[in-house]
């Protein structure tokens, strides 16, 4: 039987729609390279923001996007990555020592606040999703195919402690030199008390699951959250855990614990908010109307916070009641 044009076409644009508008992660590498330093609006997806608090702070995302400021957004200065890798998680073990990483085991770090990075070996041709360190020595880093890294000399060396797992790791949280959280896909939930040489599994009330936030504020009390506006937390160390009512079937991407106040952000501009000791979560009025996919929501201290999402969206509150949109 012969298919016609018109109906090839409409098959294979059915077949790329769900890729071509995915709010996930690009890879970064479609681009024309170029060894010249550019200077762009931030117009391309953020994937993720960090600061310590006031008005300084580093955006990352698309094609080895890293823009700083230091005035509360008013204006971001551009610092060349070296990189045209997507770049998916940053994290600073102080003012400046700073570690980025992303697409295809892409690992930098910075001993300057961001302007200089420089590539570290992360052994690995992975896609690393989540970075943290504890102090200028002490980090790890999760992503594709059960990809575990930790290091305990800065950076300088990493080793391999990969789950044997076709498992997708999209979030960590390490609460000290020993325990940690890591959230995937398939509802994996792994606890570790020896900085990650064993990962204990944890059960879930949500079967087959795609987790993509962890936050916890102690080693009791936690949350994490994931596709269909799963929104789970333990009081408890993780031995049990209570699903709460998001009020949203749209994935949620990222928890922060700020003070008494939980945020998290997602699909279609989903943005959220409730009290540690409330059950209940209700819309940010302020991000109503924003349809970006949001991808981070970070504190900044007891009561300021960004957001960062697709094509450039940065919000920022400083009161934790008062979102602000940044427009660059």
């Amino acid at each position: 039987m012969k298919i016609q044009p018109k109906v090839l076409i409409l098959h294979l644009l059915l077949v790329l729609f769900p890729l071509l508008t995915s709010c996930r992660y690009h890879l970064g590498a479609d681009r024309e390279e170029s060894d010249e330093p550019r200077f762009r609006e931030i117009a391309d997806d953020l994937y993720d923001v960090f600061s310590f608090s006031g008005d300084k702070a580093w955006v990352i995302g698309y094609y080895g996007s890293i823009f700083v400021t230091e005035d509360g957004g008013a204006s971001w200065k551009n610092q060349p990555s070296g990189t045209t890798e997507s770049l998916y998680a940053i994290c600073f073990a102080d003012p400046l020592k700073g570690w980025v990483c992303g697409s295809h085991g892409t690992l930098l770090a910075t001993q300057d606040g961001g302007q200089t990075w420089a590539r570290q070996e992360s052994g690995t041709d992975r896609n690393l999703f989540s970075i943290q360190f504890l102090d200028p020595l002490h980090g790890m880093a999760a992503g594709y195919y059960g990809t575990l890294l930790r290091t305990q000399d800065g950076g300088r060396s990493w080793q391999d402690i990969s789950l044997e797992e076709d498992v997708s790791l999209n979030a960590m949280d390490l609460l000290d030199d020993a325990q940690g959280w890591v959230v995937g896909e398939f509802s994996t939930v792994l606890h570790t008390q020896d900085f990650g040489t064993t990962w204990t599994p944890h059960k879930i009330p949500v079967e087959e699951a795609t987790l993509f936030g962890v936050d916890f504020s102690s080693t009791t009390e936690g949350y994490v959250t994931g596709i269909d506006g799963i929104i789970l937390k333990t009081n408890d160390g993780g031995s049990s855990w209570v699903r709460q009512e998001s009020h949203s079937t749209d994935s949620i991407f990222s928890i922060q614990i700020a003070g008494d106040e939980v945020w998290a952000v997602g699909l279609k501009g989903t943005a959220l908010r409730s009290n540690r000791s409330s059950t209940d979560w209700q819309l940010i009025p302020d991000v109503k109307g924003v349809w970006s996919c949001l991808r981070t929501v970070h504190a900044s201290g007891p009561k300021g916070g960004w957001i960062v999402g697709s094509k450039g969206t940065i919000l920022r509150t400083l009161d934790d009641g008062t979102w602000q949109k940044i427009v660059f």
